[in-house]
């Protein structure tokens, strides 16, 4: 399930982004909540679980591809914007904060400015990249219900 929301907000994060009938603050704040929302997701997958839930494990997720170092690469560089950009406050390429400066006289006022950047071409990579672990859950899955089906003789049905 946390696979399939970080596919989908990551989709929602690239509409949102590209929406003209959303203002420019909105478009910034919808797809980069989307995309806070895509990361997380996706690190619930890899992340160390209670014993009932299944953690993914980039090595399985990538034996059977031909690119797996590019499908590693991106791994790694997710769990890295989930550490230094969303989870801690960590030096990262989505968010400036400086002060601009205002002296007057023997006076100086501090003026506090954050900048919040789009994380260009990170979404289609992203999208990508999660296709491929969704394919890999799906077949699984299969496979394990296929040997359901055999060992009890039963036809398993989803939703």
């Amino acid at each position: 399930m946390f696979m399939l929301q970080a596919f989908n907000a990551m989709e929602y994060a690239e509409k949102f982004e590209q929406d003209p009938n959303l203002s420019e603050n909105d478009r910034l704040y919808l797809s980069q909540s989307m995309f806070k929302d895509s990361i997380m997701s996706y690190c619930k997958c890899f992340a160390s679980a209670e014993s009932f839930r299944i953690r993914l494990d980039i090595n399985n997720v990538t034996k059977n591809v031909s690119v797996k170092e590019e499908y590693k690469a991106t791994h790694k560089e997710i769990l890295n914007i989930r550490n230094q950009y969303i989870a801690h406050n960590l030096e990262n390429k989505f968010e400036k904060i400086f002060f601009e400066t205002k002296k007057v006289g023997n006076s100086i006022t501090l003026i506090p400015e954050y900048q919040l950047l789009t994380p260009i071409g990170i979404y289609k990579r992203c999208i990508k990249h999660y296709a491929l672990i969704l394919a890999h859950i799906t077949s699984r899955i299969g496979k394990a219900v296929d040997k359901l089906q055999k060992e009890n003789n039963i036809v398993i049905h989803f939703e």
